[in-house]
């Protein structure tokens, strides 16, 4: 039987990419597909420049959620994460490494029922 952690785990090695939402400074969401770089656990990293809509919203606000979902047409399976994210490296060009640690998880199957899981 797949458990939870199973299918989250399954569709973290299958997609590349999240959506990273933040709330800009004059209080506006906005969101932003990354390229997953790293993923370990609770903890998600992508790169991007650091002049970025979503990089200066981080510096401003660090409290971020992210998605990650199945892209394949019958795809039924999404991620939903709320977290902290935080600048952890920069690099040359203007370009940062970004981490958001997952302070809460939950997945979404064709179940349709939303469900909190640990990655721990």
């Amino acid at each position: 039987m797949t458990t939870d952690q199973d299918k989250v785990r399954n569709l973290l090695a299958e997609q590349p990419f999240m959506v990273i939402a933040v709330v800009l400074p004059d209080g506006n969401p906005w969101a932003t597909p990354v390229k997953i770089q790293m993923q370990d656990g609770r903890c998600f990293e992508w790169d991007s420049r650091v002049t970025t809509e979503h990089s200066k919203a981080i510096a401003a606000n660090p409290a971020v959620a992210a998605s990650i979902f199945d892209t394949r047409p019958n795809g039924q399976v999404g991620i939903y994460i709320s977290g902290t994210a935080t600048l952890v490296e920069e690099k040359t060009g203007g370009m940062g490494r970004y981490r958001i640690t997952a302070e809460r998880l939950w997945l979404n199957d064709d179940s349709f029922i939303k469900r909190e899981v640990s990655l721990d």
